[in-house]
């Protein structure tokens, strides 16, 4: 009766920690655009829209102080591929908490 009552127990246990077992988190791929100054100006729809973002390799913010609109990091899910050229999809939802016009 031990025995049977010690395996009822243990494949309790068993069970139990595989249902809490955490799930493993897969890495998200990330992309990073920068505000293309040379072909938008820094204005509220500009910024707030995908067009004016191009890719970037870097991480960081340039330092001038004219551009206000720096970097954004985009879930890889909401870009694409257009002529091979990584673009964010139209429609995904940017939003300029500070807008400040060029002087």
């Amino acid at each position: 009766m031990k025995k049977i009552i010690s395996g009822v127990f243990a494949a309790v246990l068993a069970i139990g920690f595989s249902a809490f077992t955490a799930p493993v988190k897969k890495a998200t791929l990330n992309y990073y655009f920068e505000f293309d100054y040379t072909a938008y100006s820094p204005t509220k729809a500009n910024v707030e829209g995908s067009a004016a973002w191009k890719i970037s390799t870097s991480t960081s913010c340039p330092n001038a102080a004219d551009e206000k609109a720096c970097k954004i990091e985009v879930d890889a899910a909401k870009t694409h591929l257009e002529s091979g050229v990584r673009k964010i999809n139209p429609g995904t939802n940017i939003v300029a908490t500070e807008f400040l016009p060029n002087n």
